[in-house]
C-alpha cells in the first residue's frame, strides 16, 4: 500500500472504522435513545440533498427548506453498505482553499456535484462532490468540519474512488467510473435506507390463520403440521411447503416502506393473516395506498409495498399444504411394476420394467405392441410429473375434493379408463377443462387442468389409443 494512501475513513476521524464493531455497525444504544458508536461519538443524522435520516425516529424529507417527517426505519445493514462504499475513497493531496485563485475557487465552488453532511452531537462534517480533474481518475472533494457552530477545517482534497468496475475493460479505459459512482453515492435514495424487513426478530411461530377474498378462511397448525379444514384421509401434508412458508415469513421484505397517517387510505383489502409467534401479529394486504395502485401491506403503522411474485401465499388456501397426487411422496422405481387398464369390456395387463429408460410391455405381448409415448403421458399425469407433452409440468392436481355417489357417479360410470396399479384402483375421464382421477378407495377426486390444445399431447382416455 502506498504511503500517502489515505482512506477517506481516516479523514472523517475513523468515520467508517468507528461506525465498526467487530464488522457490524453498532446502532441504538441500549435504552435505544440515539445511535452510539464506538469510542463515544454520537450519530444523530445524515444529511443528503432530498432528505436527512434522523436517529433513532427515522426520515425527514426536505422540500424547499420545509421538514415534512416521514419516520420510516432505518435498515442498519443499508447503512453499513454505504458507509462502507464512502470508505473507497482515497485521499491523494489536501489543497487548502487559499491554495487557488479567486477563480479557481468560484470555478469548484459552482461546479459541485452532490453532498453529505453527517451531523454528530456537537459537530458536523460535510463532504462536497466536485469536478473531475480531466485526464485522470481524481476529482475535488470539500470538507467542511464545524464543532460547536464554528468552522474547524474546510479544504478541499484531490481524491479518487477504489471502487471495483465491474464492467473494466483495459481496452477501453474509463477515467470516470469512480467518479461517477460517488456521485451516485452520494445521491443514494432515501428509499435505499428504508428497513422494508417485516418483522426484525419474529420468533418460533405456533399458528397461521389466513383469510382471503378468493378461498375459505384456514389455519396452519406448525406445532402439529396440519391444517384446518383437515386433511383428506389418504392423502399427506406437504412438509416442505409448510417449512418454506415459516422461512418466508421469517425473511418477509417489502420493496418499498411508508409510514401510515391519519388521512393515508387503503383499499381494497385482499387477504388478512394472522401469525401467532411471541405476540400475535396481524397483516393486512391492500390493492391501493394513497393514489398508488399495487400490493401494499399494513402492519401496525407502517405500509411496505410487495412484489407481485410475494402475495401468493396471501391469497392461497389449505390445499396449497397438501401433497395432491394419487401416490403422495411417489413409488419405487427400483422394481418392475405390473399394472393393468381397463375400459368397458376390453383389458390389459402390462408392466413397467426396472430399467433407467422407461418403457412399457405387454405381460402376454401376443404380437402387440405399447405405446411409449402414451403411457408416458398417461404416468406423468398419475405420479405427479405433469401428463401433457410441451406443457409446462404440473407437479401435483390443482385440487382435490372429496367423492360423492349421488352426484359423482355419472362421472365415472361409463367410458373411464380404469387403471389398477400398486394396490390402487384409479379411475381416469376427461371432463370440460380437466382431467379427473379417482382413487376408488379413499373416495378422493384429484382435479388437472387440461393445458393442451393439441389432441395429439393430451393424455388418452381410449384404452385403444394404447396399442399399436
Amino acid at each position: 500500500m502506498k504511503k500517502n494512501l489515505v482512506l477517506f475513513s481516516v479523514l472523517v476521524i475513523g468515520l467508517i472504522g468507528t461506525f465498526f464493531l467487530k464488522e457490524k455497525l453498532v446502532f441504538f444504544t441500549e435504552d435505544n435513545s440515539a445511535i452510539s458508536l464506538k469510542q463515544g461519538v454520537v450519530l444523530k443524522k445524515i444529511k443528503f440533498t432530498d432528505y436527512t435520516i434522523e436517529y433513532p425516529n427515522g426520515f425527514s424529507k426536505t422540500n424547499k427548506g420545509i421538514s415534512l417527517p416521514e419516520d420510516v426505519p432505518v435498515d442498519s445493514e443499508r447503512t453499513n453498505v454505504f458507509l462502507s462504499m464512502l470508505g473507497s475513497i482515497e485521499i491523494q493531496k489536501e489543497l487548502p482553499l487559499d491554495s487557488f485563485s479567486k477563480e479557481e475557487l468560484t470555478h469548484l465552488e459552482n461546479n459541485i456535484q452532490a453532498a453529505v453532511e453527517f451531523e454528530f452531537q456537537n459537530s458536523t462534517k460535510k463532504y462536497q462532490v466536485g469536478p473531475h480533474q480531466s485526464g485522470s481518475e481524481s476529482f475535488y472533494m470539500r470538507l467542511t468540519e464545524t464543532k460547536s457552530g464554528n468552522i474547524i477545517k474546510d479544504a478541499f482534497y484531490l481524491t479518487k474512488s477504489n471502487l471495483p468496475n465491474p464492467m473494466y475493460d483495459p481496452k477501453k479505459q474509463d477515467l470516470q467510473f469512480g467518479y461517477r459512482k460517488m456521485i451516485e453515492i452520494f445521491n443514494t435514495p432515501n428509499q435505499f435506507f428504508h428497513d422494508k424487513r417485516i418483522f426484525q426478530s419474529l420468533g418460533p411461530i405456533s399458528k397461521i390463520s389466513i383469510s382471503n377474498n378468493r378461498n375459505k378462511d384456514f389455519v396452519i397448525d406448525l406445532n402439529q403440521f396440519s391444517t384446518h379444514p383437515k386433511i383428506f384421509k389418504g392423502l399427506e401434508y406437504d412438509r416442505k411447503k409448510i417449512e418454506a412458508l415459516i422461512n418466508f415469513f421469517n425473511n418477509f421484505s417489502g420493496i418499498k416502506t411508508y409510514r401510515k397517517n391519519s388521512t393515508d387510505k387503503l383499499e381494497n383489502r385482499l387477504s388478512t393473516v394472522n401469525l401467532s409467534a411471541i405476540k400475535n401479529h396481524e397483516l393486512q394486504l391492500f390493492r391501493n395506498f394513497r393514489d398508488l395502485s399495487g400490493y401494499f401491506l399494513l402492519y401496525g403503522d407502517l405500509v411496505y409495498e410487495l412484489h407481485s411474485k410475494t402475495i401468493f401465499v396471501f391469497l392461497g388456501n389449505a390445499q396449497d399444504y397438501w401433497i395432491k397426487k394419487p401416490f403422495g411422496r411417489g413409488v419405487n422405481k427400483n422394481q418392475n411394476i405390473l399394472f393393468t387398464l381397463s375400459q368397458n369390456n376390453l383389458s390389459y395387463d402390462f408392466k413397467i420394467p426396472f430399467a433407467d429408460k422407461f418403457n412399457v410391455e405387454f405381460v402376454d405381448s401376443k404380437g402387440r405392441i405399447a405405446k411409449r409415448e402414451e403411457f408416458l403421458k398417461l404416468f406423468l399425469l398419475i405420479f405427479g410429473r405433469g401428463g401433457e407433452k410441451g406443457a409446462k409440468v404440473l407437479e401435483q392436481a390443482l385440487r382435490v375434493r372429496e367423492y360423492y355417489s349421488d352426484q359423482d357417479k355419472d362421472l365415472f360410470d361409463t367410458g373411464s379408463l380404469e387403471i389398477y396399479i400398486l394396490d390402487k384402483k384409479l379411475s381416469l375421464v376427461e371432463k370440460g377443462d380437466e382431467y379427473l382421477i379417482l382413487d376408488k378407495e379413499t373416495k378422493i377426486i384429484f382435479h388437472y387442468p387440461i393445458r393442451s390444445t393439441n389432441q395429439l399431447n393430451k393424455v388418452s382416455i381410449d384404452l385403444k389409443n394404447y396399442i399399436e
